[in-house]
């Protein structure tokens, strides 16, 4: 299974190492367009094909499996049982994610908004290969052949921010990929821990810390939510 610690240079650090810290600095804010968005929900697609292979898709299409639609029908339990629903979906337009939004909304009826600008990374050339066969170019910061840098994606994405930050509907649902995730926390010197396939998380900005904090919904055995962090790291740069 991929690991989604070493998914990236600039995000990279030893999860086990002396470089480890949490994140306490009180200098890293919200920055996309004013950081009027201070919460909103992500959730990483169900299992591709892709995922279940072992190889990168990035910006290609590769569909769910059954037991990434699976994953999908469960995260919709969840959001169902969150206090504080969505009020919009925004999702990738690659099928696995636009599936994945599509089983989410299936009760709740929201309006659904796809936007380019959350797609994965383009991986060029590198797209259908296996992780392990070029998981070590990226981690060296080598850009994809017919590709997309890393500065051009993340660019990217805080575009979408910028955009989402322009709409009234709040808090808002983002059904994207692994790479966003990443995006998302690299854009304060922070790095997330891994993330599964249908993963639920809130995004909300604790002011006093001045630092993203990430919880993860889950259902519990009882059929209650139940919520966990996941760990967020600062990044020695």
């Amino acid at each position: 299974m991929f690991n989604w610690f070493s998914y990236h240079p600039f995000l990279h650090v030893d999860a086990f190492g002396a470089n480890k810290k949490r994140l306490t600095s009180p200098s890293l804010q919200p920055s996309w367009n004013n950081a009027m968005i201070n919460k909103f929900y992500m959730i990483r697609h169900g299992e591709s094909i892709a995922n279940a292979a072992g190889y990168a898709s990035g910006s290609i299409d590769t569909p769910l499996t059954d037991r990434g639609r699976a994953q999908a029908e469960k995260a919709r339990l969840v959001l169902n049982l969150l206090p504080e629903p969505p009020k919009l979906i925004v999702h990738s337009p690659l099928s696995r994610a636009r599936d994945t939004a599509r089983i989410l909304d299936a009760e709740l009826g929201l309006p659904l908004r796809e936007d380019r600008l959350f797609s994965e990374q383009s991986f060029g050339d590198w797209a259908g290969k296996p992780w392990k066969n070029i998981r070590e170019k990226i981690n060296k910061g080598l850009t994809p052949p017919h590709g997309e840098s890393w500065e051009n994606f993340t660019a990217r994405v805080r575009q979408g921010f910028d955009q989402l930050d322009m709409l009234p509907s709040s808090p808002v649902l983002i059904v994207t990929h692994g790479g966003v995730f990443h995006a998302v926390l690299s854009f304060h010197h922070q790095k997330i821990a891994h993330v599964p396939n249908g993963g639920l998380c809130t995004f909300s900005f604790d002011a006093t810390a001045s630092c993203w904090r990430v919880i993860l919904n889950e259902i519990g055995d009882d059929g209650m939510l139940t919520t966990r962090p996941i760990e967020i790291f600062s990044v020695i740069v």
